[in-house]
């Protein structure tokens, strides 16, 4: 496979050599997880060489069509990308192995690990690959009419940050607003792409861009964590991750408000995926970005809580269960009006937090364990139940609730129901 690779890196064009190598060898990447990092500077340098190859041509056409924005009206990346595909610019080959190679990469990011990641880009001969990834990302995300290679680009950009996100940000300098040359290239294309989605009207255009979409979200949540508790790194401050999200959450809040009321009514798996991503994603900008994150609050609460109620919490490797529910608590808490004043918002809280504390038992099970006094959580008690940070979160705002709408409390909470509930206390 890898000598595959090799040939196809030097094939001439029409050739799908290298797209067929790269999906093998993105197959064995998986399996053999950190193993692969034996043939990763290979693998890097034959997939920098066909994408620097095959998009090269195109980087000059796109920074016409901005450059002539008074004559073209072309502003934005995705403008400019659109109005190549609508001329049909691109070679569908060339745009198969760039997805092939941007696929590749992503799985080896991601088996590698932060420590070999890092020692591949950090030394003088590859960092400026690092820069033609990045604009390689820029380029595959605009690709409105090749969801599969947005959707592949989203998807190494996603893992690069999560695996080693300094290598995005290590320029950094939030004193002067600036956040180096990757992060100026990225942000703004991101933020088009989640506003292009939010402007689709037809159902199987949307359809056709969900996981585009989805992977965007995730990346989003991702770059908004970075350098934190949660997932700390070197090269970053506790608070450049939540500078770089005031620059943009302006232009970020109205698609992921305008998403959040489009897929309430969808309950299809893609549509279901997607629910999740954007609800972690929403709530992780709620950790470092809470008060302004907040303000959004009001118009869509309900639905989001009943995001978070999809969310499976299973053994948490990536830490989405527990950053959701922290996010959400840091969110209620700079905006405690927004659930309390909305009876319907009160209702769907009071279901999120007895999902967490119902056990599959059947109801005579259920009534035995509590008439003797047993504690059912006990028995299966869920990731938030036993975090004692969010249990005391939980806890405060069901207090308020109780006061400001006891009548939401009485409404369709049985005795069991309440008990449940004690679980927070």
């Amino acid at each position: 496979a890898l000598s595959m690779l090799t040939t196809g890196t030097s094939s001439t064009d029409g050739d799908i050599t290298f797209s067929i190598a790269a999906e093998c060898l993105t197959s064995v990447t998986t399996a053999l997880e950190v193993h692969a990092v034996g043939y990763a500077s290979q693998v890097l340098n034959c997939c920098v060489h066909v994408i620097e190859r095959d998009l090269g041509q195109y980087i000059a056409e796109v920074d016409a069509l901005k450059a002539n924005q008074i004559e073209t009206g072309i502003i934005t990346s995705l403008e400019a990308f659109s109005e190549l595909d609508q001329n049909n610019e691109w070679d569908l080959t060339s745009v198969d192995n760039v997805t092939a190679a941007m696929e590749l990469l992503s799985s080896l990011v991601e088996a590698v690990g932060c420590q070999h990641f890092d020692g591949i880009f950090l030394i003088a001969e590859n960092m400026p690959r690092m820069i033609t990834l990045v604009q390689a990302m820029k380029m595959c995300i605009g690709f409105c009419e090749q969801p599969l290679c947005q959707q592949a680009a989203f998807s190494l950009l996603g893992e690069i940050v999560h695996t080693s996100a300094g290598l995005l940000f290590f320029t950094t300098n939030p004193s002067e607003g600036k956040f180096g040359p990757h992060m100026d290239i990225i942000m703004p294309v991101l933020v088009d792409t989640l506003t292009y989605f939010s402007r689709i009207e037809e159902e199987n255009e949307r359809y056709e861009h969900m996981k585009t979409f989805n992977n965007a979200c995730w990346s989003l949540g991702l770059i908004a964590i970075s350098g934190t508790e949660y997932a700390p790194s070197s090269f970053l401050r506790t608070g450049d991750s939540a500078a770089l999200i005031q620059t943009y959450l302006s232009r970020i809040l109205f698609p992921l408000v305008t998403a959040i009321q489009q897929l309430t009514k969808l309950d299809d798996i893609d549509a279901i995926v997607v629910k999740q991503n954007l609800a972690i994603s929403f709530c992780r900008m709620g950790i470092v970005c809470p008060k302004e994150v907040a303000i959004a609050l009001p118009e869509i609460l309900e639905k989001l809580l009943k995001a978070i109620l999809l969310i499976e919490p299973s053994n948490d490797p990536g830490g989405e269960f527990a950053h959701t529910w922290t996010g959400l608590l840091c969110l209620l808490h700079a905006n405690p009006q927004a659930l309390l004043e909305s009876s319907r918002a009160g209702t769907a809280f009071l279901e999120l937090c007895l999902s967490q504390v119902s056990v599959e038992l059947d109801y005579d099970e259920f009534n035995q364990l509590t008439s003797q006094g047993m504690q059912p959580w006990l028995v299966a008690p869920s990731l938030i139940v036993s975090s004692p940070l969010i249990k005391g979160g939980i806890a405060s705002i069901l207090s308020s609730l109780q006061q400001q709408q006891p009548e939401t409390f009485k409404k369709g909470m049985d005795t069991s129901k309440q008990f449940l509930l004690e679980a927070f206390k």
